[in-house]
């Protein structure tokens, strides 16, 4: 345990934090003089023209502690990432097609699979086929990658979100070869949320969800599992539940309404929370807290073994469930209240030819 906690992580993170703290405010007059600046004026949560390319902020921070620490599996998977950079900056500027972006993220993260040992994958590591495990592997990363970028709708909450996840995989990987660069990346998250959080001054941009996306799903997926615990491999999806469900839902909901499956809407999870009456503050609150829960089960479920680790990892998934289904079940009464009142006010209209 005490491991964990080893003044290199701690100095890392710190190294992290002034790295951004120092690099967003440039990054911000950079993005306002070439209008990298958002163009979601749909969002209920804009407040404006905000500029975007924060997730540069990340990327700087990681190169730089490439440079004071080289490592041979980080600079592979920084080279992977770049390409998903570049085209992250582009869409920033100038609205992208989805299908490039798709097919860019397919690539990198077959490049990143393949170039792992053999053995090496999670999906290897229970015994399944290696031509199974890289597909699978794959669809996971490109899931996550998006994922990611899904959840930047409103001030703090993707950024909070990555510092949580990365703190909890320093916490579940100790000391692996990941662990400094995971650090880099929690402090920027916190460092880039002092000037992302309600009202938001910059926003991370399509760079920074796909490029965080990129990383946790490239790491998870070679995620080293533990003996006599039964739910080891499933630890990676606990610890990104939020981000996942939310995915998942969006594409569900898109595909059924026959929608571009990467076209924006006001149907996310942090929507319905603000649909309930939080204030931005209390949804990313809400947010945190829910992560902070999922990464707090999932290193009890990894540090656990046997029957003790099975009931921490089903209990900490029926709670989560129970959370999620609490917010949909009250958004559906919300929706199914706001019908009957458009019915009483089009009855009252049609009976005194009134207008509001």
């Amino acid at each position: 345990m005490t491991e964990l906690y080893t003044y290199s992580n701690i100095t890392f993170f710190i190294l992290g934090a002034v790295i951004s703290l120092s690099s967003v405010p440039l990054i911000i007059i950079f993005s306002n003089k070439f209008n990298f600046t958002s163009r979601n004026y749909l969002s209920k949560f804009s407040h404006g023209p905000i500029p975007l390319l924060g997730g540069l902020s990340l990327y700087f921070a990681t190169l730089i502690g490439l440079l004071i620490y080289p490592n041979q599996s980080v600079k592979t998977l920084l080279i992977c990432a770049t390409p998903l950079v570049l085209i992250g900056a582009i869409d920033d500027l100038k609205a992208f097609s989805s299908k490039p972006k798709f097919v860019v993220q397919i690539i990198v993260a077959l490049a990143w699979v393949l170039t792992r040992p053999d053995g090496a994958l999670v999906l290897e590591q229970i015994g399944l086929p290696h031509f199974v495990a890289v597909m699978a592997s794959v669809f996971w990363m490109v899931g996550l990658i998006n994922a990611f970028n899904f959840i930047d709708g409103m001030d703090g909450l993707a950024a909070g979100t990555i510092l949580c996840g990365a703190l909890g995989l320093v916490f579940l990987n100790g000391q692996s070869e990941f662990t400094i660069m995971l650090s880099l990346l929690a402090g920027s998250a916190l460092g880039f949320l002092f000037f992302n959080f309600h009202p938001a001054k910059i926003y991370l941009g399509d760079i920074g969800g796909t490029f965080s996306g990129f990383i946790f799903s490239s790491i998870s997926v070679v995620f080293s599992l533990k003996q006599n615990v039964s739910f080891s491999f499933l630890i990676p999806l606990l610890l990104f539940c939020l981000p996942e469900i939310d995915a998942i839902l969006a594409m569900a909901r898109r595909a059924r309404y026959k929608k571009s499956l990467f076209k924006g809407d006001l149907n996310h999870i942090h929507h319905k929370l603000s649909n309930l009456g939080l204030t931005n503050v209390q949804v990313a609150l809400v947010f945190y807290a829910v992560n902070i829960f999922a990464a707090a089960g999932a290193f009890s479920t990894y540090n656990t073994q046997g029957i003790i680790s099975n009931i921490i990892f089903l209990s900490t998934v029926v709670i989560l469930s129970g959370i999620l289904f609490l917010v949909y079940k009250l958004d559906r009464i919300r929706i199914k209240k706001l019908g009957q009142m458009e019915e009483i006010h089009e009855r009252v209209y049609a009976s005194t030819g009134t207008e509001d």
